[in-house]
């Protein structure tokens, strides 16, 4: 396994990402594991930057679900490619989809009560046309589509609502390989609290 980032937001920021948008705030609580998770209501998120010239990428994102969004979809994690966002999404019903910009891509299950933490597993290989995105909650696997787009360099994870959904989500537990085989990643990693992990490159 060769997981090049991981963070469970340990050091009480959000500083090992690339960049912020709106007001991610790192909170005590709802947290999976250690001390701190990170919290984003509507139009806010994270973002890791991935080193040029990289066409395969694997996450998972370790997601607290406090109810369903409201007014609109809400998002949770996913990539962005060639100036595409594939992102995994919440709807207004609880109902969980993969979203190839705007257009629905996938469906997948209705995430359950509210008031607990999920697991998201995401592969995207965008070598050729097709892309391949492979994916899982809870470890239960939802397939691989197939997206129409022309071979393009995965530029960033993003974990986080940018969204006008309605809802505070939690995040914790977030790691990333660019190796295709690492998929799913073992969700019992040490790297979280490692800040050797947490290397920019």
């Amino acid at each position: 396994m060769q997981v090049i980032f991981a963070d469970g937001f340990e050091s009480g920021t959000t500083a090992a990402w690339s960049s912020t948008t709106g007001t991610p705030t790192v909170v005590g609580t709802p947290k999976r594991s250690g001390v701190y998770a990170l919290e984003c209501e509507a139009g806010d998120y994270v973002a890791r930057s991935i080193v040029a010239g990289n066409r395969a990428a694997v996450a998972r994102v370790w997601f607290y679900h406090p109810g369903d969004p409201t007014g609109a979809r809400a998002h949770v994690a996913g990539f962005v490619c060639g100036g595409v966002a594939v992102i995994v999404q919440m709807k207004t019903t609880g109902e969980l989809s993969l979203y190839d910009a705007t257009t629905e891509a996938d469906t997948g299950p209705d995430i359950g009560a509210a008031g607990s933490w999920h697991s998201l597993d995401m592969r995207l290989v965008s070598s050729a046309d097709p892309w391949v995105v492979t994916w899982a909650v809870d470890r239960v696997d939802q397939g691989s589509v197939n997206l129409s787009h022309a071979a393009a360099d995965i530029t960033t994870l993003r974990v986080g609502n940018n969204g006008s959904g309605v809802v505070t989500f939690g995040f914790d537990d977030i790691a990333l390989s660019l190796t295709s085989a690492d998929y799913p990643l073992d969700s019992m990693f040490s790297a979280r609290q490692d800040p050797a992990f947490l290397f920019m490159y």
